[in-house]
């Protein structure tokens, strides 16, 4: 509100403008001088301090209240939008992290599954690589080939020299020598066999890969081997006496089992029975009981990995 000074006779007073009830102007002749005044009552500056000061806090501390109330709407909405927001990112967290399990464990599967296609892939038809897990790989069945030289082969050696006392050290051999060799080529004979029926009875008209089928074949070994030990008993019935199968019936087990294996390897596993009469290779024969460069005659084949493939087991020659 807006105040103007009174001044007359050299003092000063201050009124409230708002509260005249006239307004007057007198010019004083003698003087020459002009003064303006006004008819007005004194403000009472204290009451009227308080009266404003008292409306002002009361209008101030009721809209403070409102204002404080908004606020504290306001907070709680707030804190109820973020709470809604983090339960909301929580369970976004939650099915991430699921989802995330998920596809490591699908990856870990399809990465198990790729390496075993792409170790199929590479054991098929490449006998450089060896399956460890296989008892029967290449190394295990050089072993069993020392094996039943060593144990079969010298019991049956023995057995039949004790049958027949004119029998000498060369014939017992040969003997011996001729049932491995008609039990391998035997072996051979009715893995083919085997193979061309169970393409017609469970495959039909389909073709099937080689490999697939020696695959099943494995699947059923024991069954297969104690049936070729049967079938190839009556061959070699046919072709020798009765008292020398009975004498090497172990050994003849055992070869046929070791044949068989070697034959559904993919390649096959190969047995060398002959030998150079001169200049004898001494990385793939060693000398029976005695050594020379002229061959006299072939005690036990040699193992090679496949045909004209590395040496897995030297063979043994008797020597002039």
């Amino acid at each position: 509100m807006s105040l103007i000074r009174f001044i007359l006779m050299g003092r000063r007073k201050t009124y409230n403008v708002a509260e005249c009830s006239k307004y007057e102007r007198q010019i004083n002749p003698e003087e020459d001088m002009e003064y303006t005044y006004w008819c007005c009552f004194p403000r009472k500056k204290k009451k009227r301090a308080n009266c404003n000061n008292v409306t002002s806090t009361s209008i101030w501390s009721e809209t403070s209240k409102g204002q404080t109330k908004d606020e504290g709407t306001d907070k709680q909405v707030h804190h109820e939008d973020t709470q809604v927001t983090m339960d909301s990112l929580k369970r976004e967290l939650e099915e991430c992290k699921k989802d995330l399990i998920q596809c490591h464990q699908e990856k870990n599967e399809l990465v198990l599954r790729l390496s075993e296609l792409m170790g199929k892939q590479l054991q098929e038809n490449n006998p450089q690589i060896t399956n460890l897990n296989d008892p029967n790989r290449p190394q295990k069945l050089a072993e069993m080939l020392s094996d039943i030289y060593d144990n079969e082969w010298l019991d049956a050696f023995t057995g039949l020299q004790s049958q027949n006392e004119k029998l000498d050290e060369q014939s017992a051999v040969d003997i011996l020598l001729n049932l491995l060799k008609v039990i391998y080529e035997e072996t051979l004979d009715q893995v083919g066999k085997l193979s061309s029926h169970i393409q017609e009875w469970f495959v039909g008209n389909q073709q099937c890969p080689h490999t697939r089928i020696l695959e099943f074949v494995v699947s059923i070994s024991s069954c297969v081997i104690q049936h070729l030990q049967g079938e190839i008993e009556k061959v070699l019935s046919a072709k020798s006496k009765d008292s020398i199968i009975s004498i090497c019936t172990d050994y003849i087990h055992r070869c046929v089992e070791m044949c068989f294996y070697m034959r559904i390897k993919s390649p096959e596993m190969y047995l060398q029975f002959d030998c150079a009469i001169n200049n004898i290779d001494k990385t793939s024969f060693k000398p029976y009981t005695k050594d020379g460069d002229i061959l006299d005659y072939v005690v036990w084949p040699a193992l090679f990995l496949f045909k004209e493939g590395p040496s897995m087991n030297r063979g043994v020659v008797q020597c002039k």
